[in-house]
């Protein structure tokens, strides 16, 4: 559960960035910050416009992104904002453009990097869910793909491994749905984790899904101006 500390983060963060000239090294971070402090308390509140003050947030800290990574963290951030404001409001070009978003993410981000185990389980999901709305086959298969590459990476932690595995269950229960190959559920059932993800029980989209399952509490947080709140 997220707790007030967002909506405090959301002003003070405000704040900092005022105070901050438009070439100053820092806006780059603050700017990250806000975005995903107004992302998540647009979750908390189901609140669109959050959301959208979210993305044009995004939208300047990719312009003052100093270089791949920061950009792939902003892209990463920008989709899951996108997907949250399409649950929402249910407009078709919002999921269309998170796929996308995702999609550069990951182009951006190394094979080696630990980001790329959750922005590939991310696109998985996304892929997912325009397929359960619109019935592509083509996103089934890429969703697969994409959830198995994750759960295939040998090096993730054990909590990040057991989410990885949990997706490809979901994902692979729906190809069975969809096309009846047994395969496909014999192998859901091997992957499913004995404990999955609390927040994913039921649903193709884990509000952990490209986290760490669990928010940190306001006593646990570094300074706001410090921090990154790097979701991807």
């Amino acid at each position: 559960m997220l707790d007030n500390g967002y909506v405090h983060d959301v002003a003070a963060l405000e704040a900092v960035l005022a105070g901050l000239a438009l070439d100053d090294p820092a806006r780059f971070g603050v700017l990250a910050n806000l975005g995903t402090a107004l992302s998540m308390r647009g979750q908390r509140d189901a609140s669109p416009e959050d959301l959208d003050q979210a993305l044009e947030v995004f939208k300047q800290a990719l312009a003052a992104a100093h270089d791949a990574a920061e950009r792939a963290l902003v892209h990463a951030n920008g989709s899951r904002a996108l997907r949250l404001r399409h649950e929402f409001l249910g407009a078709d070009a919002d999921l269309d453009v998170a796929i996308e978003e995702i999609e550069r993410a990951l182009t951006l981000t190394p094979a080696d990097s630990s980001a790329w185990v959750g922005r590939s389980t991310a696109l998985s999901l996304a892929l997912l869910a325009r397929f359960e709305e619109r019935g592509l086959r083509d996103d089934l298969e890429k969703a697969v793909a994409a959830a198995r590459a994750a759960a295939n990476r040998e090096d993730s932690a054990p909590l990040s491994r057991a989410r990885c595995t949990s997706n490809l269950s979901i994902v692979l229960k729906a190809r069975y749905e969809w096309l009846g190959e047994p395969a496909d559920l014999d192998e859901s059932v091997i992957a499913q984790p004995r404990q999955p993800c609390p927040m994913q029980i039921g649903r193709t989209f884990c509000p952990h899904s490209a986290s760490p399952c669990g928010s940190a509490t306001a006593a646990s947080r570094p300074p706001i101006a410090s921090r990154t709140f790097g979701m991807l």
